[in-house]
């Protein structure tokens, strides 16, 4: 999925946001990359991906189709397509310790702000509001900001109901409960206290990086993520660098063995640890394609 700081708190959604900072790539950096080399009889697709699209602009590229349609094997994050257990088990895990809410991590001033915003700005009723108040702050900021944005698409989901289509094989990189441990390295109380700050501004920063998104601009993008993402110790090494390095053991393994298209979290690409560097380490080319 792909999560920034303070005001910016809401766009780091789905694990994996788009965090972009010290940007290696060239000017022509695009959202689809074509990786070969190493003597494979194949090429295959990486694909940065953005967790969460208003529906009226979410759109997939005709070279990313064609690049998706020339692929064996779909490659991503997370399997969204979960069992009823793993459901619980996740809904256990972004929940607050039991007899716990928000209230107990926040200033009563920014509690009782929020709650009213729920209440007045979204149309929530107090039960709703109560009953959502108990969930972890990263996870009641995600749901605030998807009822914010109203009817959303995914590529992950538009990527899976392709595949299923297609009777495409998916393959995951990490399970459900990986990335639930990967948000809960930040913890409760460092996330209560950028979620005040994020109600109001998280919206309209949403809306920036989504039109940098749409535009390919990963320059721009990266410059403005970086210039909000300094301050959660920890968190790139935790959702960026240690994911990337566990992925890239993966891939080393399933690039020879047919055509990948890879669709994770446009943040996971650039950088000196990003997957497009971490690959061209290992001697696969890796071009821009779109």
């Amino acid at each position: 999925m792909a999560i920034t700081v303070n005001r910016s708190f809401k766009t780091r959604l789905f694990s994996v946001s788009l965090w972009l900072f010290g940007s290696l790539l060239p000017l022509s950096a695009q959202l689809l990359w074509k990786v070969s080399g190493q003597n494979l009889s194949h090429a295959s697709y990486l694909f940065g991906t953005i967790h969460i699209v208003p529906e009226d602009r979410f759109i997939v590229w005709p070279a990313v189709d064609s690049a998706f349609r020339n692929s064996r094997l779909l490659v991503m994050e997370l399997d969204i397509d979960m069992s009823a257990s793993e459901m619980i088990q996740a809904a256990r895990q972004m929940s607050l310790p039991a007899g716990r809410s928000l209230a107990d991590y926040m200033p009563p001033a920014s509690y009782a702000a929020m709650r009213a915003y729920c209440l007045d700005s979204l149309g929530w009723k107090n039960k709703k509001f109560k009953r959502c108040a108990r969930m972890k702050p990263f996870y009641f900021s995600s749901l605030v900001l998807s009822e914010q944005l109203g009817k959303v698409s995914g590529y992950e989901q538009y990527f899976s109901k392709q595949a299923k289509r297609l009777k495409m094989p998916v393959r995951a990189l990490e399970t459900l409960q990986e990335q639930l441990d990967a948000v809960d390295a930040i913890s409760v109380i460092e996330q209560a206290s950028m979620l005040g700050e994020s109600l109001h501004a998280g919206k309209k920063e949403f809306d920036s990086m989504l039109g940098l998104y749409l535009n390919r601009d990963l320059i721009a993008l990266g410059n403005l993520m970086k210039e909000e993402g300094a301050g959660v110790d920890g968190f790139t090494e935790t959702m960026l660098t240690k994911r990337n390095q566990n992925w890239m053991l993966q891939l080393k393994a399933l690039l020879p063995e047919q055509a990948l298209f890879i669709a994770v979290g446009a943040g996971h690409l650039p950088g000196a640890e990003g997957l497009i560097e971490l690959l061209r380490k290992e001697g696969f080319t890796v071009e821009p394609i779109w």
